[in-house]
């Protein structure tokens, strides 16, 4: 299990994905952190 875990991990595509995907939330974080505390 942890060796298909480490080689899901490593493919390049699946990388991109995960950051991707990071990205994507923390924007959206912090769109809606500053969407709703408008100074």
């Amino acid at each position: 299990m942890k060796e298909a875990i480490i080689n899901f991990l490593e493919t390049p595509g699946t990388a991109l994905l995960v950051v991707g995907a990071a990205v994507a939330l923390y924007a959206l974080f912090i769109i809606l952190f500053t969407g709703t505390k408008k100074d």
